[in-house]
């Protein structure tokens, strides 16, 4: 037993570090990395806390495989440190893991820092901006939109059946315009708007360069290209946006079960799960009988069933939707339109190993 209050100088502890090899203590795990001596496990012999990282890893950033989006930004969970390095909040500032980490100190879920779930974990560091969030956000105070997290890191990571935070800090952009582009903030949350209307909204807010499109992307709801079109990790990622609540009421949801219930016959069986799950956040909790894993015909039947139930329900209660949605009037959707997206589809395999 140690009678001294002082540090042990023996136990590395990562506060005590440098920003870089604070980080890389992370990094260890939380990266994708190749070898210098070979993948057969001798690294976790000569690597140490405190050492550097990149004389033991071959950390890749920004490697072009399916590990990654595009632009550098992780497409899967596991990958944090990777993408934070590419952060302007890391390379030109001081952020680091433990600005909103911790291993001890508050509950365990994603093992966050008390407050790094709030606007917090941006303040701290942009004081200048805490007096005026929504002047800065174009959304009110109270919104999920106003949320710091979720326009400049948000849930663009396949992970554990799901979505997750990515770890590249950056503001949203008109992203998402090919099969192979990681969805963008702002249409996974407003699901039922275009990327021109994104465009639009960035221009006029914070006189982004106007983009342009196709005409898909000028008429038709991101999410719906993405779910139709999409490669798995996009069809995965708005599955997953199709279930939360905030993005159901910015987005309304009489018009979403049509598209999970085509997910269901997706070949990924995650895709298949997180539509699943989804449709039952739509559906209120209500029993929908579905085996992911079943065989393709049951889960075609199965889809089929859902969407004349959906259509019987918009016929009887009149809901409409916009016409970006594709519903061309109460339980009625423009079918052509979607048989050519859903002709494009980009079906491409993926290996999405966490």
């Amino acid at each position: 037993m140690r009678a001294s209050e002082q540090p042990d100088p023996t136990i590395v502890n990562p506060r005590r570090l440098t920003r870089e090899r604070s980080s890389a203590v992370c990094g260890q795990c939380h990266a994708f990395a190749g070898f210098h001596d070979g993948f057969h496990g001798s690294i976790w012999k000569s690597y140490r806390a405190g050492k550097q990282l990149q004389a033991h890893f071959k950390v890749t950033i920004g490697v072009n495989n399916d590990s990654f989006w595009p632009d550098g930004a992780g497409r899967i969970g596991g990958r944090e440190y990777n993408t934070m390095t590419l952060s302007g909040c890391y390379k030109k500032g001081e952020m680091t893991c433990l600005s909103c980490h911790t291993m001890h100190g508050d509950e365990p879920r994603d093992q966050l820092a008390p407050l790094m779930s709030s606007d917090e974990a941006c303040l701290q560091c942009h004081e200048e901006l805490r007096e005026r969030v929504a002047d800065h956000t174009f959304h009110r105070s109270a919104s999920s939109g106003s949320r710091c997290l979720n326009c400049h890191m948000p849930y663009t990571s396949y992970a554990l059946l799901g979505a997750a935070r990515m770890h590249l800090v950056d503001s949203p952009g008109v992203s998402g315009k090919t099969t192979r582009e990681r969805p963008n903030a702002c249409n996974l949350c407003h699901l039922d708007k275009t990327l021109a209307w994104t465009s639009a909204h960035l221009t006029e807010w914070y006189q982004a360069p106007v983009v342009e499109l196709g005409e898909d992307h000028e008429q038709v709801a991101a999410a719906i290209v993405w779910a139709l079109r999409g490669d798995a990790a996009q069809r995965a990622i708005v599955a997953w946006h199709m279930g939360q609540p905030w993005a159901l009421e910015a987005s309304g949801d009489s018009w979403v079960t049509p598209y999970l219930a085509r997910l269901l016959q997706d070949p990924y069986s995650a895709v298949r799960l997180i539509a699943y799950r989804s449709l039952r956040e739509v559906a209120d909790g209500k029993t929908l009988a579905f085996d992911f894993l079943g065989p393709a015909d049951e889960r075609a039947q199965v889809s089929r069933e859902i969407i004349q139930a959906w259509v019987r329900e918009r016929e009887a209660d009149g809901a409409v939707a916009a016409p970006e949605t594709l519903v061309a009037g109460p339980g009625q959707l423009r079918w052509d339109r979607i048989a050519a997206i859903y002709a494009e589809r980009d079906n491409r395999r993926l290996v999405l190993a966490e």
